[in-house]
């Protein structure tokens, strides 16, 4: 039987903190033999607008692409980096999903299509995630020993037309890291990732942040 293993993080602004927090999971669900390791959104900056831009690289390059390049390949596991802030060509930012092979090859990005712009009854009231980065417009699946998995990422979860279209483009895997808040987390996270698998009879791969982000954009607080 093959293990997938998921991690919950609670990250912050920090990448180099939030690195060693993810490399210790990483060696511990490998000991547990995952071959296959899904983070949350924000994985390595989870923080405020001017953290993203500090923090963005170019697709590919630099070093946090390259320790997790390497983190892949030192544990022999496919790993699949929730979301991560990478700078286009015109200075715009996405978040982004990475996938890395067990030899620590880039094998595929997804840059987020639908962007968390909503009015919330919480503390923060007012999210506009599209300040900070630019709206994808692809659909992207990527082979791999395990079946064939359409990337999400958080927000995505809303729009079931997106999760019909990988379906119907051959997913038999679906994953979805996100960093929902507590309001919303705690009145639809899971049945909307139910609604998902039932919807495209595909496995689902779930993972999220958790704790409290005061500083971060997304605040979420699901315990």
């Amino acid at each position: 039987m093959t293990k997938f293993g998921v991690v919950q993080m609670n990250s912050g602004m920090n990448p180099d903190d939030n690195l060693e927090m993810l490399e210790g999971q990483l060696k511990h669900l490998r000991e547990q033999g995952a071959r296959l390791v899904l983070t949350p959104e924000n994985s390595l900056v989870f923080g405020s607008k001017e953290d993203y831009e500090k923090h963005a690289e170019v697709m590919g390059h630099g070093p946090l692409q390259k320790k997790l390049s390497q983190l892949a390949f030192e544990l022999g596991i496919w790993l699949v980096v929730g979301s991560f802030p990478i700078r286009n060509n015109d200075g715009t930012l996405s978040t982004t999903c990475l996938v890395y092979d067990a030899a620590g090859n880039l094998r595929a990005s997804y840059e987020k299509l639908h962007m968390f712009d909503v009015d919330i009854a919480d503390n923060h009231r007012s999210y506009r995630e599209s300040d900070t980065f630019r709206a994808g417009d692809n659909l992207v699946l990527v082979d791999t020993p395990f079946g064939t998995i359409g990337l999400s990422v958080c927000y995505d979860i809303r729009f079931p037309q997106l999760y019909a279209a990988l379906r119907q483009r051959g997913a038999d895997i679906i994953v979805i890291p996100a960093a929902f808040t507590k309001v919303t987390g705690v009145a639809h996270w899971e049945i909307l990732l139910r609604a998902r698998a039932i919807e495209t009879q595909c496995w689902v791969l779930a993972a999220a942040q958790c704790g409290s982000h005061q500083a971060a954009v997304k605040p979420m607080v699901i315990p």
